[in-house]
């Protein structure tokens, strides 16, 4: 489905919006919605946490009061947006700051429909110095774009996003070190698919160790969380797949070694109940 809508920020104080659990989807438009559109700070401990632009300034237990979600959802939630690089989280030993990957994609340009419908002369004045602060806004506001956009083509054409993902590449020593200390991530991983911790740091290990073998010498987090979840649901369904065929060959060889011991004793057929198993 194309196309847009406009949707005010007042839809945040409404009880329609606030009264009840947030639905998944709902979580992500509060997300965008309650991003900063300019750059902006807040304090947190008396320590000044500073904003950029699509970037919002919420902690766990923050989201989890404002969704009625449990801390763990929570985490889940925005591991999974992480992972489809919707967003992108950082954690400092302040605040959680999550960026919103492409938000300029999210607002309106220059082609949108500001005409209203006639009604009373009041309220066309209204609406009419309403939609005027708000163009100024967007003015404003794709003034700021242009001049972000300009300033990364003049950094050799990076883009955003790319010179996002360039900065985030690191050594395969760097990037392994990175996922073991990054909690919120493999706590989830680990519950997700029921691992200890130890069996957590095994698999990681023998995940980077296979990337050495091919010859790769950098990873960026983002892909490497992606790579090691594939990877690990295909050696989990190898190691099924062997184990299920070491079992059927272990039953083969009791049952040969078995065959033999009652034809030396002289019995010439097996209980139903071996032959059953086997």
């Amino acid at each position: 489905m194309e196309g847009w809508i406009k949707l005010h920020r007042q839809i945040l104080d409404s009880d329609l919006w606030t009264d009840e659990k947030f639905t998944r989807g709902q979580a992500w438009v509060d997300l965008l919605m309650v991003a900063c559109h300019k750059e902006s700070s807040f304090r947190k401990r008396g320590i000044k946490v500073y904003l950029k632009r699509g970037q919002v300034g919420k902690s766990l237990d923050e989201l989890s009061k404002r969704w009625r979600w449990s801390i763990g959802k929570v985490k889940r939630f925005l591991l999974e947006l992480e992972n489809e690089t919707q967003i992108i989280i950082d954690n400092n030993n302040v605040n959680q700051i999550i960026t919103i990957v492409n938000y300029n994609k999210y607002q309106t340009d220059n082609n949108a429909n500001n005409n209203t419908d006639d009604y009373t002369n009041n309220i066309a004045n209204r609406n009419a110095n309403d939609n005027a602060d708000e163009m100024q806004n967007d003015m404003q506001i794709n003034m700021q774009t242009e001049m972000q956009t300009e300033t990364y083509k003049n950094d050799k054409n990076i883009t955003p996003t790319h010179a996002y993902m360039r900065e985030a590449e690191t050594d395969l020593e760097n990037c392994f070190n990175a996922l073991s200390n990054d909690a919120i991530w493999y706590e989830s991983f680990c519950m997700n698919n029921h691992l200890t911790l130890q069996q957590f740091a095994d698999y990681l290990k023998q995940f980077f160790v296979e990337l050495q073998n091919r010859g790769e010498t950098s990873k960026s987090e983002k892909d490497a969380k992606h790579h090691f979840a594939s990877w690990y649901k295909l050696n989990k369904n190898r190691n099924n797949e062997t184990d299920r065929k070491h079992s059927k060959a272990d039953k083969t060889r009791n049952l040969v070694t078995e065959l033999a011991a009652y034809s030396e004793g002289g019995t010439s057929s097996l209980p139903d109940e071996e032959v059953l198993n086997w």
